[in-house]
């Protein structure tokens, strides 16, 4: 008898074990999932206003930067490689003002966090 409860404790400790760390699991996945999604609504609700003309999309990142709170990392080669810029938008994301200013050519962007 004694045998059969002690068996029956371990596995009763091993399953409270396992519930306690699928709880953890869940909650990192969660916390995990709003940040991410709070990151994506500030990249979409940022507005930029940008009139420029005639200028290269190097000064176009540089003035983005200076509005928002983006980083931009790219090849300096790559971006001196675009034609001439002319943009007049009001309160546009950054994703609309880089699909304009790319349209056209192979360059892509992405937005991380």
């Amino acid at each position: 008898m004694k045998k059969n409860d002690l068996k029956r404790s371990l596995w009763k400790r091993a399953w409270v074990k396992y519930l306690i760390m699928m709880k953890a699991v869940w909650i990192i996945m969660c916390v995990t999932m709003m940040h991410v999604s709070a990151s994506n609504i500030y990249s979409q609700t940022m507005k930029v206003n940008i009139k420029m003309n005639n200028v290269d999309l190097e000064h176009v990142l540089w003035s983005i930067k200076n509005q928002t709170e983006f980083k931009f990392f790219y090849n300096s080669e790559d971006v001196r490689n675009v034609k001439r810029i002319n943009i007049n938008l009001k309160n546009a994301t950054a994703a609309e003002i880089l699909t304009q200013c790319l349209r056209g050519t192979d360059l892509t962007y992405e937005i991380v966090n």
